[in-house]
């Protein structure tokens, strides 16, 4: 069994305001972290249970808000990393790695998305200019994806699942 993990990652160093945010936008069992590097990171319930339209609707709704640049991630089995990524509300790039992954037709991944030139091209990581969040090298842009997907080192969080609650 793999790892299975859904979270949202915000551009700013206040988790105070972003703490209120949530509350407004009903986001409950909860656990926000310190800003690290200028960005704090959400472990939302329903975005654990890998509950992809609230993953891509509070990333969206947070960032309108907010008015700063939030990733929602949804890493499934260890095989699927999906991304969707906003600035002030607008989409900036979406990213799926294995489209289809368990439908009776799949042949396997052919992952769709990854604007990392940020001009709205997709198709994956080629262009070296960046997406305004992540860096222009490709390779080191995947693994901070997977790493930023990947909960296991964030205190109060487990691989396993949700236990951290802040409400």
């Amino acid at each position: 069994m793999g790892t299975f993990v859904g979270n949202l990652h915000v551009r700013t160093n206040d988790a105070n305001a972003l703490e209120k945010i949530l509350d407004e936008l009903g986001a409950r069992n909860r656990r926000v972290t310190d800003s690290r590097n200028g960005w704090v990171s959400v472990y939302e319930e329903r975005c654990s249970m890998q509950d992809e339209a609230t993953i891509e609707s509070l990333a969206r709704d947070v960032s309108a808000r907010a008015k700063a640049p939030a990733i929602g991630f949804l890493l499934h089995d260890s095989d699927v990393l999906r991304y969707w990524l906003y600035d002030a509300g607008e989409e900036k790039d979406t990213f799926d790695s294995w489209p289809g992954y368990g439908e009776d037709d799949d042949e396997g991944p052919e992952p769709e998305g990854g604007d990392s030139d940020g001009e709205g091209r997709r198709g994956g990581a080629r262009g070296r200019r960046g997406n305004g969040v992540f860096p222009r090298n490709p390779r080191l842009s995947g693994r901070i994806a997977t790493r930023a997907a990947s909960s296991s080192r964030i205190p109060g969080v487990s691989p396993a699942g949700f236990d951290g609650v802040r409400h």
